[in-house]
């Protein structure tokens, strides 16, 4: 729709048929909601979000190109690191399995 300066506007009409007793319409009842700001808000949104994407893809790209960098400057440390086991879970296991067997008993 055009408004009186010129400008088009987006609306979003609902609207129902008041029929008589036969069926015969007598009138349409509905409303009209302007939602020209919410089309113009949700378009600016998306894209904010495409260009976002577009950093996003931009660093992951410059951070995997680092790390590959990092990796050749370093053999030893692609190499994976052996994990000591920490003493306490084994401990704390073995403990809770003797107080659950006083119960069982």
């Amino acid at each position: 729709m055009l408004d009186p300066d010129g400008a088009t506007r987006v609306l979003a009409a609902t609207g129902l048929v008041v029929t008589d007793s036969d069926g015969a319409p007598l009138r349409v009842v509905g409303i009209d909601q302007d939602i020209t700001e919410r089309i113009r808000v949700s378009n600016e949104l998306a894209q904010h979000q495409f260009h976002l994407q577009e950093l996003v893809d931009e660093r992951t790209v410059e951070l995997r190109d680092a790390m590959v960098r990092a990796e050749a400057a370093c053999p030893a440390c692609r190499e994976p690191k052996p994990r000591s086991r920490d003493p306490f879970w084994p401990a704390a296991l073995q403990r809770l399995r003797t107080a659950l067997a006083a119960f069982s008993g």
